[in-house]
């Protein structure tokens, strides 16, 4: 990671919505790869959904969003996931309708692979 990298360890605060791997248009594979049909970890992260031009894939983050606190890592895209906001992988559609859209506090503790 370089050093001139302006959201590197920086706090964000970001729209955070949920979606399922069975949504429609999905396939249950995320963008970079990984198949998420039984799963919404990886490697103890949660994974999420990011404009990678903002936050690119294998970012890490630390997020807060309704009094909770978990690290979750972009391994997906969206198509309406562009600018500030975050697409949170959950296991149903009923989770997915019950998170809703909130606002949380992202701290990016790696950008990329580093």
């Amino acid at each position: 990671m370089s050093r001139d990298d302006s959201t590197a360890y920086k706090t964000l605060t970001m729209n955070i919505s949920a979606y399922t791997s069975s949504c429609k248009g999905c396939s249950g594979q995320t963008a970079s790869g990984k198949w998420v049909t039984d799963t919404i970890y990886h490697n103890g992260y949660r994974i999420v959904a990011a404009d990678t031009s903002i936050l690119p894939m294998y970012s890490l983050l630390e997020i807060e969003v309704n009094g909770q606190s978990f690290k979750a890592i972009v391994l997906d895209r969206g198509g309406a996931i562009k600018g500030y906001k975050l697409d949170l992988l959950v296991d149903t559609y009923n989770n997915a309708i019950q998170f809703g859209r909130q606002s949380a506090t992202v701290k990016v503790l790696r950008k990329g692979k580093g």
